[in-house]
């Protein structure tokens, strides 16, 4: 029963889902897009104000054992929902203020990073784990693997899409077009992530069919 067409599909479809949902989740890969430009912004910070929000950002991607144990106790639908929405929400508030002329305090600017970090950590939980669950431990390494390049790529795939937009790489528009792109497609993505029933890992065959398929689009990426 494990291996009806049915099934089938539901892999194919969860594995793909999860590539594209590490796709975006690079809020570490294009930080420096818009933090060169914070000074700017908010002409009030010092270089050091700028090192700080950006350590607590990292600080907020490194907290993984947050979303793992929301994963263990709600699932990966939860973990990817609250991760999309958790990003949109970091970045839409620094937009704001930033757009307003909203003058805050640096702990408030450093709270903000903190919030969008965390989003990107979250959507990286759901993902890998999805795709580790549902490969067979023979495959597992080499799925992950897969997936974890995708996140790599990601970085040269938004930084194309904000040099297509015009001005927007100096504007504090940047900040809620990342926020925008970043938090719809891992709403879109999760709505095919899915964790299936346990004894039904993906077999070596059908691990060896979806790599050779992902290194076929990550090389027209590149190109």
């Amino acid at each position: 029963a494990c291996w009806s067409r049915g099934i089938a599909l539901d892999y194919a479809t969860t594995f793909w889902s999860a590539l594209i949902m590490l796709s975006s989740a690079c809020t570490l890969f294009v930080t420096s897009r818009w933090s060169s430009h914070m000074r700017a912004w908010e002409p009030g910070l010092s270089d050091e104000d700028v090192v700080s929000i950006i350590t607590a950002l990292d600080i907020g991607a490194f907290l993984a054992f947050l979303p793992g144990i929301c994963y263990d106790a709600f699932g990966c639908k939860v973990v990817g929902y609250a991760g999309a929405f958790v990003s949109l929400a970091g970045y839409l508030s620094l937009y704001v203020l930033i757009q307003a002329e909203v003058h805050v305090g640096v702990g408030v600017l450093c709270l903000i990073g903190f919030v969008i970090g965390t989003g990107s950590i979250w959507l990286v939980i759901c993902a890998l784990n999805t795709v580790a669950g549902n490969f067979h431990k023979e495959d597992r390494g080499r799925a992950v693997g897969l997936v974890m390049t995708t996140f790599g790529l990601s970085a040269g795939i938004f930084s194309q899409l904000i040099s297509l937009v015009e001005g927007a790489h100096t504007q504090p528009s940047l900040l809620a077009f990342i926020g925008v792109s970043m938090a719809s497609i891992a709403l879109l993505s999760n709505v095919g992530v899915a964790r299936l029933p346990d004894g039904c890992a993906l077999r070596a065959s059908s691990a060896k069919t979806s790599v050779a398929l992902a290194i076929c689009v990550a090389a027209l990426l590149l190109v």
